[in-house]
């Protein structure tokens, strides 16, 4: 579990480090804004369902929003 954990950091880590290098272009980025939060949260309760032994199957979706910005034309 250490090892999942270490991972987890890492992949926050090098969120951060993209993040700052984002605020820094121009213009700025259009992205993809995802709930991380739920999808770590959802991760972490399957991955401890299937320890349980109680796997989940199949694809669970999670909404994303676009959040648009100077890099490209306005889609309206």
């Amino acid at each position: 579990m250490t090892n999942l954990i270490d991972k987890i950091h890492r992949i926050a880590s090098l969120t951060d480090r993209l993040r700052c290098h984002i605020r820094r272009t121009h213009p700025p980025p259009t992205r993809i804004h995802n709930e991380t939060e739920t999808i770590g949260r959802c991760a972490a309760r399957y991955l401890m369902d299937a320890i349980d032994g109680h796997p989940h199957h199949g694809v669970d979706y999670v909404p994303c929003r676009l959040i648009q910005r100077e890099s490209t034309l306005p889609l309206d």
